[in-house]
């Protein structure tokens, strides 16, 4: 079902109403278009519920199988008939699919043996590719035209000439697949990593970058050149240059501003990556400039604009602008676009509303009543990040505790604190995830001091001050974990506690620490 309800995203991103019919199948086609149209609102969301509607039966059924399968197969066939002139495409994307739906049509046509059709869309397809430097699709157009002027018309002269394009743009691409490597293998080295040895990666990126050097020299292709500045960036921020990473990332955004054929994708992933260095400087202000310039570019309702308003909407918290960071949740949430993302960029927002949630129950955004917020259906609505093991799980485990202590509800603390206690034992170390340690240690001790406002304080003070000498890290992917800085949510921790002890018969929890 996630196949099939990614292709009715991209089909809904592009206002298809009625998708392509393959064949002649009258009357599977109501039923068809009805399952379309039925995903595309949400009224369906999964195999049982699809099969239960069509069919009374369960996803195994042979029916519901074929059923799935021809829309699948439509929707398909709807990719070939996107309308380009949307103005959400740019030169660079328009050019992109119109090559390769035209090379898809040239292959066909040179099975049929259809010489002058085939020989007019190499050549078509060959100009723009070259304009856009897409040396894949110069490398298969001069591949056929070479075929076609060496044994349908004989012509040495054209088959030089397309011989020469090939070999050229065949050194491009090479030289292309090597910078993506390259990245690709630092970024698997760098995040599938438990125990990173930042001196070994600084290392083998150094060789990295020192080969790619006289390559990003030789060739103007931005498929060489943005693997080749992220490889710079990655290696700058990763041992903590966050100068240097903003000075390359100014170089790259200097370089695709340049480059108006395929400035868009180069200017927006850069933009980013200098928005994130402003907010580890805590520059908010340019931080949030930046975000919005790169917003007007990026088409609404898609991966990359949500991941722009969560960038944006984070930075709203840091700089405690609640207010506006409520009013961005409410109006992304509220898109016709949210509904098309993924599980897990939905339940993205799901965490971030139990957030703002929580500042609304402690009166920090204006014209909203606060309302008794439902924790455990909210744990139930992030399943992916409550079953995760990892950083992930962090800021659910932390709201969780936030909304028991507000309510007072200090039995259930005090149990799922214990728990707490061996996950942050087993999981978070005196490394990236310091930050997370300190701060739920610091929540820890607020069980010690019976739920007191100031001996809370007092117990956790040696903690907070190890907290604040340790700066927010935006490079190891903290803006993930600390959705509001640690400082901020404990001072929300303490206003919800009074100067009351509280006993419990429970026993006292054991910290395990690593550190």
């Amino acid at each position: 079902m996630n196949k099939l309800l990614e292709l009715v995203s991209v089909v809904n991103r592009n206002k298809v109403k009625t998708i392509e019919v393959i064949g002649n199948l009258p009357t599977r086609k109501t039923m068809v278009q009805d399952f379309y149209e039925k995903l595309s609102s949400g009224e369906i969301k999964n195999d049982e519920e699809a099969a239960a509607f069509f069919y009374q039966s369960t996803p195994d059924e042979r029916n519901y199988k074929e059923l799935k399968r021809r829309l699948t197969d439509r929707l398909y066939n709807t990719s070939f008939f996107i309308d380009l002139n949307q103005t959400k495409y740019d030169g660079l994307r328009k050019a992109y699919y119109n090559g390769w739906r035209e090379l898809a049509v040239a292959k066909i046509l040179t099975g049929k043996g259809a010489h002058i059709n085939y020989n007019y869309l190499f050549k078509k397809i060959l100009r723009n590719a070259i304009k856009y430097n897409f040396s894949l699709l110069v490398i298969e157009a001069t591949r056929q035209l070479k075929a076609h002027y060496s044994t349908v018309e004989f012509n040495h002269k054209q088959f030089k000439h397309y011989s020469a394009l090939h070999n050229k743009y065949l050194s491009l691409y090479q030289a292309e697949a090597k910078a993506e490597e390259y990245y690709g293998s630092l970024q698997i080295l760098y995040y599938n990593n438990k125990h990173k040895n930042i001196e070994e990666i600084n290392a083998i990126a150094l060789d990295y970058i020192k080969e790619l050097n006289p390559l990003a020299d030789q060739f103007d292709s931005f498929r060489l050149q943005i693997p080749y500045y992220l490889i710079r960036i990655n290696r700058a921020s990763a041992i903590g240059e966050i100068e240097e990473t903003i000075n390359i990332a100014s170089e790259a955004l200097t370089y695709f501003s340049a480059e108006a054929t395929y400035s868009v994708r180069g200017l927006s992933i850069f933009r980013d990556w200098l928005s994130q260095m402003y907010w580890q400087k805590r520059d908010f202000k340019a931080a949030e400039e930046l975000i919005l310039s790169s917003l007007k570019y990026t088409e609404a309702g898609g991966v990359n604009w949500n991941s722009k308003n969560s960038l944006l909407f984070l930075v709203k918290l840091h700089s405690k602008a609640y207010q506006e960071a409520y009013e961005l949740l409410i109006s992304h949430m509220n898109h016709k676009g949210f509904q098309n993302l993924t599980p897990y960029y939905q339940e993205i927002w799901k965490l971030y509303e139990a957030y703002i949630n929580y500042l609304i129950s402690m009166n920090r955004i204006k014209g909203v009543a606060p309302s008794k917020y439902k924790i455990n259906k909210f744990l139930n609505e992030v399943p992916l990040f409550s079953r995760d093991k990892q950083m992930r799980n962090v800021p659910v485990l932390i709201i969780q505790l936030l909304f028991l202590l507000l309510y007072k509800r200090y039995d259930e603390a005090i149990d799922r604190m214990e728990a707490v206690s061996l996950y942050c034992y087993r999981y978070l170390k005196k490394d990236e995830t310091y930050r997370s340690n300190c701060f739920i240690r610091m929540l820890l001790k607020i069980v010690e001091a019976d739920f007191h406002q100031t001996g809370s304080r007092r117990r956790a003070e040696e903690l907070r001050k190890k907290l604040s000498n340790i700066s927010f890290d935006t490079t190891h992917q903290a803006y993930e974990t600390e959705i509001i800085p640690y400082e901020d949510l404990w001072g929300l921790a303490l206003e919800s506690l009074n100067n009351k002890f509280w006993k419990s018969k429970h026993k006292k929890i054991t910290i395990k620490t690593p550190f």
